[in-house]
């Protein structure tokens, strides 16, 4: 299976990459590679063999990209040379880069068919489709689309558990959505619904008292465009975590606990919404 790990932040990422591909190496490969925003362009490195070779290849520029992308695949369409290597792009790589980790079952039908309108690919591999793809559907500024979302106060109790879990979602939304910064006129207004559930999950058949409780969150959504009223995307996820109940006579720690499952929760319903989000403004649906 192939390795895959991303970065966006403050930190230059060349080595934050090369160190969580490091971690991944145990599910196998027999090529890898990098790409790195450099100013207004993305630069690859790809090699055949492993990261040590990759490491030789990237060297000492002294890179300061500050976002990227790393990838170890393990061939299943295409022979192993650097040109099958991910990251892969599209007509123009200045511009995009993708890895994948799967098979695209009919990537053959939608080859001829990018091929025919125009697109011309430079690897034998069933995931640059998704490149081409992309950049056949997409016309835009993802990152300015996605800053423009007003992320709408989330309703429920006040003073409840929820209230706080609504909080932590929204914020986790704000950052994940414009990360952090503003200055972005809305032109869309996001409206989420929480409900939350602990369910005991493992009893302790000495003491019959829960072992391990389970954490969930549900949540429906809807996309609004502000200059129509119209809804444009409606959806719905979940996450579920579980959390260990310490003994009685730990109670402070059953609460750390089950604090650190609802933020663990909010984080996925955060990321899930936002993988959404990001699906409609670049394909429109």
């Amino acid at each position: 299976m192939c390795g895959i790990i991303g970065y966006v932040g403050q930190r230059a990422c060349k080595e934050l990459l090369l160190q969580g591909l490091e971690r991944l190496e145990y599910r196998g490969y027999d090529s890898a590679g990098l790409a790195l925003r450099e100013d207004d362009q993305l630069d690859y490195v790809r090699v055949v063999g492993n990261l040590q070779a990759l490491k030789r290849e990237t060297g000492s520029n002294g890179s300061q990209a500050a976002t990227g992308l790393g990838h170890t695949r393990w061939a299943t369409h295409g022979a192993v040379n650097e040109q099958n290597a991910h990251p892969l792009t599209g007509c123009d790589e200045s511009k995009m880069a993708v890895v994948l980790n799967g098979i695209v079952e009919n990537y053959r039908e939608l080859r001829e068919e990018l091929q025919a309108a125009g697109h011309t690919f430079s690897s034998e591999t069933d995931a640059e489709v998704v490149a081409h793809l992309i950049e056949d559907a997409y016309d835009g500024d993802l990152v300015g689309a996605m800053r423009a979302v007003d992320v709408a106060a989330i309703d429920a109790p006040a003073g409840s558990r929820l209230a706080r879990v609504s909080v932590n979602v929204r914020n986790e939304l704000i950052y994940d959505l414009t990360g952090g910064g503003g200055g972005f006129s809305p032109t869309h207004r996001l409206d989420v619904k929480l409900t939350a559930t602990q369910l005991q999950v493992i009893v302790d058949i000495n003491t019959a008292r829960p072992d391990v409780n389970n954490y969930g969150i549900d949540s429906t959504y809807t996309l609004t465009e502000l200059a129509t009223g119209r809804v444009v995307v409606k959806g719905q996820t979940f996450a579920r975590v579980s959390y260990n109940i310490p003994g009685q006579e730990q109670r402070f720690a059953g609460e750390r606990g089950l604090r650190d499952a609802e933020n663990r929760a909010a984080r996925e319903i955060s990321e899930n919404i936002r993988n959404r989000l990001a699906s409609f403004f670049v394909a429109g649906t």
